[in-house]
């Protein structure tokens, strides 16, 4: 844009844009060229562009329905979900200014945001509240809609706001317009390049406004967007996991949490092999650590690092300095983005010559909208430009000082005011004073800022009083008005002021005594003995400069936070050789807790070591999908099979899958049976069909047996056998599995995963074909999504780096993440995770194999069963097989999973009630039941109680939850989560052909009770 202009005024570059142009524009653009891909990832949940568009328009007309319009103000709080974004693009089609909020930042503080803000309603996926006019976001409640809320925007419409510390104690709301972020979104395209194949790791928590390009940016360029779980931004072992499991190539750090990731590379230098998916980082929201950039740079010399400045007022971070690899100390923060500009002025505004001190001013594409209902606070940092030659009428001023070069760079040099980031937050240490100078015993406060190292920087507090007052007596106080990041670790208490010469308060003398200052030792509290409690109390003393540790100390009370909490698990592994998670501090913050883990890690050591070598044998298997021949096939034109291959066909469920098969298509089946020779096979397919009263005489002579082994290369076949049956068949239905709950992943493997990988190959060879898949959902972690109030959709596939416990889950998780992972180019699948293999419920014949019937058979020989409040998947195998090929012949379902378990199920004590008989079978605890097992254990030798006494005991022992009473390790068995399981698209597609899942009611169960009286 010229060079005449003075030394202190640098300018980005001019890139002219349509003066229309919003940042719905761009996101629309987006959604028309990619609609299939993916938009967003969140744990096993994913939304493509076209379902995030469509289930915004959805939200967006019921929001207008409900009254919301274009330059409403409307809060969010909101955990980690699909259903954020989501509510984002809902409102930006509304022309509404979302304004997100922190559920953790205290009742008081959560209260004065929004009556400040007055909302038109808050918008949440948590518990609501009476307060305000909450409405729950559920992404299962809402549709796809392609009819868009459409309201006209314009540029200088606003669109977001942002909450910040304010002087006064009472936050201040900065609004910011579509222009400042679309501009500064152009800008990072042009910058950085994105396509389609990238992906972005949101490492901020959603009240941060940086998260806001981690979110939305994306969206502008075709990219993936992957959220993490609440509070994994502060572990950095779930980081690195995300980063690397999701290959990441773009991401965000705040100094603090940048400065922890290379100080865990030094120490682990692997670490970095697990990052190097990255292509670019940005930094921004505190002053940048020289030392840390340069280690980075030098074991990831590939991945570039931004250096960024901007503040909430000015749509985010405005200023980028790209590190080269010339370092030098100190780094600059760059340059401007582009249609913006930045100049340095002393105090009665002139420009600065270069190298001169003075303080920043802002202009350009990126100026806000000011303050929300405060014109007061507005005028104050929204002042008129004094430069007719500079775009815009106004600057604004950021209270930061800095300088110059004379190659147009500029430099931070800190602030002129009492504001200081913390973890990447801006805070006003009056806000902090405002809310100590509440409370009834303080007289006055005042509130510093110490670093006493790059890790451990920290806000302390001086407080005038005369009372004996201690830091317990203010914590609760300050706990139900500020944040977290904006409590003072450290407390000094003086019934008078240091004074300087001049009579006023001496700062740097508080200074220095809230330095030096030691937390007060407690009193009458039993204190660590043994050499690990000393040890480990050497770790807390030092980071949180403590005297005394007392057993039921807090790591949190006592001062520490999530940065700090990073750096004691460093330390707690570099002294006793164990890491324990991010997690296991949050749920044990007491130091008894943290030597009771750091005691039993050191025990388990050996366990661990063989966890670790099958876990790398998942891994390693994770990788057969790239190893299968690379075949691309187009959809098929017809959905008729004349060829089927059938695994698993004389096990319970492929049994009644070939029977239905056989009765509702033309087709040959080909069924995979180890056996001798094919007679052997033939005829036990045939007894198989007896025992479960399979009637199939007429059409036997579709029955093609093959006599081949899933476990073993080529399934068993040789080369020609296998090459004839890739050219033949043309539908591959796959339910064979070895399944035994007692054995580990290794015995599990051969059969399991890598047969899958088997028919995988032979299903990308020869003609086209349909590979439907009938998995388990026992491979989603069903208990804890249930517990944490979230539902396992149909979009989703099993996470195979949080495997479950058992082998068999194990296997089928890694053999069905190289399924869909493979099966996406190389031919059309269905994914099937049934629930519990259960009687047909015309012929009442059970799996004897099967957990659920051995508890059964187990709770009528005992003549009771443990009395629970759980529901029962009780889905009729029937059911399941018609289910299955029904949807198998419906083309518009192609690549889809089916959750097919029972819609509402049973409860356990009615469906005990049902199937008793005239033996009752009577309800008592689970204490009594666990004594009335063991004492008939002991009386005689039973196999069956034997085998289900040990499957409870097995459960039991990987379970690391003290409190967890008997009765849930039978419900493990029996899988009775069933709440957290979504059908949506299951029931959509049975419904087209009128095929219901039966009621579970005493006509349904006869068949199966009177199997179990007479058996």
């Amino acid at each position: 844009m010229g060079s005449s202009y003075p030394d202190s005024i640098s300018v980005g570059s001019l890139m002219p844009y349509s003066s229309n142009l919003t940042l719905l524009d761009l996101i629309a653009e987006q959604v028309r060229r990619t609609p299939h891909h993916i938009a967003f990832r969140f744990e096993q949940d994913c939304l493509n562009y076209l379902e995030l568009d469509c289930f915004a328009n959805h939200l967006g007309h019921q929001l207008r329905d409900a009254g919301i319009k274009k330059g409403d103000p409307v809060a969010l709080i909101f955990n980690n979900s699909l259903e954020y974004p989501v509510t984002l693009l809902a409102l930006l089609k509304l022309g509404a200014i979302w304004v997100p909020l922190d559920k953790d930042w205290g009742a008081k503080r959560l209260n004065m945001a929004l009556s400040h803000l007055a909302p038109k309603t808050v918008l949440t996926n948590l518990v609501s509240s009476e307060n305000y006019p909450w409405r729950q976001v559920d992404l299962d409640q809402l549709n796809h809609v392609s009819e868009d809320p459409k309201t006209k925007l314009i540029p200088s419409d606003p669109i977001y706001g942002f909450f910040t510390s304010g002087s006064t104690g009472i936050p201040k709301c900065a609004i910011n317009i579509h222009k400042g972020i679309t501009n500064r979104f152009l800008d990072m395209s042009r910058r950085y390049g994105v396509s389609p194949g990238d992906s972005v790791l949101v490492n901020n928590k959603l009240a941060f406004d940086s998260t806001l390009w981690q979110l939305l940016w994306p969206l502008t360029v075709g990219s993936t967007s992957v959220i993490p779980r609440p509070w994994s931004v502060y572990d950095l072992d779930e980081v690195i996991s995300l980063i690397d499991v999701n290959q990441i190539t773009m991401t965000d750090f705040v100094p603090s949490m940048f400065n922890l990731l290379v100080d865990e590379i030094i120490r682990r230098p692997s670490r970095a092999n697990r990052l190097s998916s990255l292509r670019q980082i940005l930094i921004g929201g505190e002053e940048i650590d020289f030392k840390s950039v340069l280690v980075f740079k030098q074991k990831l010399p590939h991945v570039g690092i931004a250096n960024t400045y901007g503040v909430t007022e000015c749509s985010m971070g405005m200023v980028f300095y790209q590190i080269d690899d010339q370092l030098s100390e100190p780094l600059p923060i760059g340059r401007p983005i582009d249609n913006t500009f930045v100049v340095i002025l002393d105090e009665q505004l002139r420009p600065v010559a270069h190298g001169e001190h003075g303080e920043l001013y802002l202009g350009g594409d990126c100026l806000g909208a000011g303050y929300w209902q405060d014109s007061q606070k507005t005028s104050s940092v929204f002042i008129p430009s004094p430069f007719t030659d500079l775009p815009g009428d106004s600057l604004y001023r950021t209270g930061d000082f800095g300088y110059m070069n004379k190659d147009g760079l500029i430099y931070y040099l800190g602030r002129k005011d009492r504001q200081f980031q913390i973890g990447g937050n801006r805070v006003e240490l009056g806000e902090i004073e405002a809310v100590l100078n509440r409370h009834k015993d303080v007289k006055q406060a005042r509130v510093v800022f110490l670093e006493e190292t790059h890790q451990n920087r920290m806000l302390a507090a001086a407080v005038l009083t005369s009372k004996k007052m201690t830091a317990k007596d203010l914590k609760f106080h300050i706990s139900d008005n500020l944040p977290t990041y904006m409590h003072p670790r450290r407390f000094v208490f003086l019934s008078v002021w240091p004074l300087n010469a001049n009579g006023k308060v001496d700062l740097a003398e508080l200074k220095r005594m809230l330095a030096s200052a030691k937390v007060n030792k407690s009193k009458g509290q039993k204190r660590s003995s043994s050499l690990l409690q000393k040890q480990l109390a050497i770790l807390w003393q030092e980071l949180l400069s403590i005297d005394t540790i007392e057993l039921n100390s807090n790591f949190f009370d006592a001062g520490g936070d999530s940065i700090l909490a990073m750096v004691l698990l460093a330390k707690i592994e570099e002294a006793f050789g164990k890491r324990l998670s991010f997690s296991e501090l949050m749920q044990n913050p007491s130091f008894e807790d943290m030597c009771r883990l750091v005691n039993q890690s050191q025990e388990s050591a050996e366990q661990e070591k063989n966890h670790l070598n099958q876990l790398t044998t998942m891994l390693n298997d994770l990788k057969l999908c790239d190893e299968l021949s690379c075949v691309h096939v187009s959809e098929p034109k017809t959905v008729s099979s004349e060829y089927i291959l059938l695994t698993g066909a004389t096990g319970f469920i492929g049994i009644h899958l070939l029977a239905d098969l056989l009765q509702h298509t033309r087709a040959k089946i080909f069924c995979l049976v180890r056996a001798k020779e094919p007679d052997n096979a033939r005829q036990r397919i045939l007894d198989s069909l007896c025992f479960y009263k399979l009637s199939m005489s007429s059409t036997q002579e579709r029955i093609i047996p093959i006599v081949a082994d899933l476990a073993n290369p080529r399934l068993g076949l040789d080369y020609e056998q296998f090459e004839t049956l890739a050219n033949t068949i043309d539908t591959v239905f796959h339910c064979g599995a070895m399944v035994n709950f007692l054995y580990d992943y290794d015995h599990h493997r051969p059969a399991n995963v890598l047969g899958t990988s088997e028919l995988l190959s032979l299903t990308a060879r020869g003609k086209l074909k349909r590979f439907y898949f009938i998995s388990t959902l026992g491979v989603f972690p069903l208990r804890k999504i249930s517990q944490e109030g979230r539902i396992a959709t149909e979009n989703c596939y099993p996470d195979p780096y949080q495997t479950p416990d058992g082998g068999y889950e194990q296997s089928k998780t890694i053999a069905e993440t190289i399924g869909s992972k493979s099966t996406q180019q190389r031919c059309c699948s269905y994914y099937f995770p049934i629930g519990g293999d259960y009687a047909s419920h015309y012929t009442g014949v059970a799996n004897p194999k099967a957990l659920s019937h051995m508890l059964f058979k187990a709770f009528s020989m005992l003549g009771c069963f443990p009395v629970s409040d759980k529901h029962l998947d009780y889905t009729p195998v029937d059911y399941v097989t018609r289910a299955i090929v029904s949807i198998a012949q419906q083309p518009e379902w192609l690549g889809t999973n089916f959750h097919l378990c029972h819609p509402t199920g049973i409860s356990i004590n009615n469906f005990m009630g049902f199937i008793s008989g005239q033996k009752t079978i009577m309800p008592i605890s689970s204490a009594k039941f666990r004594i009335v097992l063991e004492k008939k254990l002991a009386s005689e030798s039973n196999g069956l109680l034997q085998v289900v006494s040990l499957l409870i005991e097995k459960i039991k022992a990987k379970s690391n939850k003290k409190n967890k009473i008997y009765l849930d390790y039978i419900d493990d068995l029996l899988m009775t989560t069933m709440e957290s399981i979504c059908q949506k698209k299951t029931k959509k597609a049975l419904s087209s052909v009128s095929l219901n899942c039966p009621d579970l009611d005493t006509e349904t169960l006869q068949s199966y009770k009177h199997l179990l009286s007479t058996n």
